[in-house]
């Protein structure tokens, strides 16, 4: 009733009607706790089964991470299970190629668990074990293997590589593109502050 009532003040607050298909925002399994979408009507939830916390998020990205910011993130950070995780941003390799130099990791160091996760233009390898030491190990052995092609560890993206390479150096960039279709030019703003090097990009 709580959440019914806090989507129909939404609706009020910006002077639209509430169609009927809205209250069905407000229906959750039973036992579930509510979790509040300050950005949007739909609300999340969180369900306790089988030893284990769940999760449901509305789809909306903007609204998907603002729960998942405020009411899951805080409770993530208190531990969960004393995983440890390390990342390194591959660009210049694909994933087949990654796993061929890497999958005997996890042989050598039963703790570790090795995990890919692809987003043009580049690759992020995960390594996450209980033992911090293991972890800290094995990332070595990745970065020593994969060479010249981890261009940052952590979550920085390619762009933002190549606009701390650029300022590093004082250099500038601009791009003429056709087939990439303004592509280039995308990733290089995505950055804040990338106006700083970007000179901008002719399609």
């Amino acid at each position: 009733a709580a959440s019914l009532e806090a989507i129909r003040t939404r609706f009020a607050r910006i002077n639209l009607p509430m169609s009927p298909n809205n209250a069905k925002q407000a229906s959750f399994p039973q036992g579930a706790e509510v979790l509040p979408n300050p950005v949007g009507t739909a609300p999340g939830f969180r369900l306790h089964a089988g030893g284990a916390d769940l999760y449901f998020l509305p789809g909306v990205p903007r609204e998907m991470k603002k729960i998942f910011q405020e009411s899951i993130q805080p409770r993530l950070a208190g531990g969960t299970g004393g995983m440890r995780q390390r990342r390194v941003r591959v660009f210049g390799m694909t994933e087949s190629a990654i796993d061929a130099r890497l999958s005997d990791l996890a042989e050598t160091h039963p703790g570790i668990v090795l995990a890919y996760r692809a987003s043009f233009p580049e690759i992020e390898v995960k390594v996450l074990g209980r033992d911090a030491g293991d972890v800290d190990l094995a990332m070595a052995q990745v970065e020593e293997r994969l060479g010249a092609v981890v261009f940052a560890e952590g979550r920085t993206s390619f762009g933002e590589a190549i606009g701390q390479a650029l300022r590093k150096r004082g250099w500038t960039i601009g791009a003429a593109e056709s087939c990439s279709g303004g592509r280039i030019g995308e990733i290089l703003s995505a950055t804040p502050g990338a106006s700083d090097y970007f000179r901008g990009a002719v399609v």
